[in-house]
């Protein structure tokens, strides 16, 4: 997961928590102003005005202490089900756990909270004239609490249209993301990773001869309609670079080395895996260690050193090497690094053609007319026939391998939809308890209207009004500030 995942997680999980403390300091005001009777009394009893302060902070510091405890269980039960789903959805998900410094973090949030919101209705109630507000009873206003619970409600909408914005925009990626066209056909195609030791496989030529061996073996096998091998599984995000030195001549190519990705193939791959050959041809068995060195680039490569001029026939050449190739096709870019990443410029050459030591692995790409698990078996047979002791790294189907691509950015848009969904909860809460508090207020003013003649119809108008004012508002603000 990339930093900017993280960071939108992080910024979403803020704006909940300011939704909570809004809806937290709204109850604690409305419970208060409903106390006054209580603290009159009380200090009229002799409880001084700080004592009534660390009473209204203690009790908040135990509600915001408990909800912290509460909200690390829902964690720890909410990780023990991420971790029980596959990979495919959530890359490393065991290693998702609740440390201590997190722990500490989380009861600090928590505290802090208690002391941030607490603190508000203790100083109103303990600067109240309590003599008039006895007299009056709960159901009177002091210093503009009510104003105050109305803005408290205004930023709940406005975070949460914020909240809804932003998840709804990062689902809309998620699907544009995942409506991506990898380059290649994933259906009924099966991966097998292979990496030969350079103790017994020291050369390209020992590696190679026995990739082919492999290859050969795997094509005869029932239920196999094609197999071929490329150095780097696709879409698994592994893209080794070299330099490319380009000819010159006739103003081909570009007047300084370019790195570009570097791609070992056997003949059969782009039929294999789907990847249209756009022009000149693929490689074939006459491309052999003696014959003229070729090579492929795809279309990126092509746009980018050619413009709209035909590549096929330029030449080409590794830094390191002084050999020229020829480049005998253009194919169509794959995304190699996965979706969320562009292709860039991208070099084949033939299994037949390598020199290059070091890349001693190979994918082994096999596409099937079954399900492609039925014919692990088999190959794994045929592998340790070639090689006893060669061990199978990673064995998958490219269908798993694009999920997997996608798994960060699906999850980071469902954790923003899960984040938007309990926003907009709460705020539903806090404005359902500002207007059952206002009616709880008002019992007596209504009960005059109703006696005076008004209807119920108007009654409901008259109580909706202040809300729904205070709801557009924060409707307002919210769209403004997701813009």
């Amino acid at each position: 997961m990339c930093s900017s995942d993280l960071w939108t997680l992080q910024a979403g999980t803020l704006l909940l928590l300011v939704v909570t403390c809004a809806n937290l300091a709204n109850l604690l005001l409305a419970r208060s102003a409903s106390r006054t009777r209580e603290i009159g009394m009380r200090t009229a009893l002799g409880a001084s005005r700080g004592r009534i302060v660390r009473q209204f902070l203690v009790e908040s510091l135990v509600l915001s202490l408990a909800g912290g405890c509460l909200g690390l269980m829902m964690a720890q039960a909410a990780i023990t089900f991420i971790r029980a789903l596959p990979e495919s959805v959530l890359p490393r998900a065991p290693e998702i756990s609740i440390s201590v410094p997190l722990f500490i973090a989380a009861i600090s949030v928590s505290a802090l909270t208690a002391i941030a919101f607490g603190v508000e209705p203790a100083l109103q109630v303990s600067h109240m004239d309590l003599k008039n507000e006895m007299a009056v009873g709960s159901r009177g206003t002091y210093h503009g609490a009510d104003r105050r619970r109305g803005l408290l409600v205004t930023v709940e909408i406005a975070t949460a249209v914020v909240l809804l914005a932003g998840a709804g925009l990062l689902c809309a990626s998620a699907v544009r993301l995942i409506a991506t066209p990898p380059g290649l056909r994933v259906d009924h195609l099966l991966d097998v990773t292979l990496t030969l030791p350079h103790s017994q496989y020291a050369t390209s030529a020992a590696q190679n001869a026995l990739f082919q061996r492999v290859l050969e073996d795997v094509n005869s096998l029932p239920g196999v309609s094609a197999a071929a091998e490329i150095s780097d599984t696709p879409l698994a995000g592994n893209n080794p670079t070299l330099e490319m030195v380009f000819d010159q001549s006739a103003g081909q190519g570009s007047p300084v080395p370019m790195r570009a990705g570097f791609r070992i193939i056997s003949p059969e791959y782009f039929a294999t895996a789907g990847i249209p050959v756009l022009r000149g041809r693929a490689f074939n068995a006459q491309d052999r260690a003696t014959s003229q060195r070729v090579g492929i680039v795809n279309e990126a490569m092509a746009r980018r050193l050619w413009g709209g001029n035909d590549a096929v026939a330029r030449k080409m050449r590794l830094k390191e090497s002084s050999d020229w190739m020829v480049i005998i096709g253009v194919v169509a870019d794959v995304k190699q690094l996965g979706l969320t990443v562009e292709e860039g410029p991208v070099l084949y050459i033939p299994y037949s053609q390598n020199t290059q030591s070091w890349m001693n692995w190979t994918s082994l790409v096999v596409r099937t007319s079954v399900k492609p698990a039925t014919l692990l078996p088999s190959i794994r047979k045929v592998i340790h026939t070639a090689d006893k002791d060669l061990p199978l790294e990673e064995v998958g189907t490219l269908e798993q391998v694009l999920s997997r691509s996608t798994a960060i950015p699906r999850f980071v848009a469902a954790t923003a939809g899960l984040l938007s969904a309990f926003s907009l909860l709460i705020a539903v809460i806090g404005i359902h308890g500002l207007l059952a508090y206002t009616v709880e207020r008002r019992i007596p003013e209504l009960g005059i209207r109703v006696a005076l003649g008004a209807s119920r119809p108007q009654i409901s108008a008259l109580l909706l009004r202040g809300t729904m004012v205070r709801v557009s508002a924060g409707l307002v603000c919210g769209l403004v500030v997701a813009w």
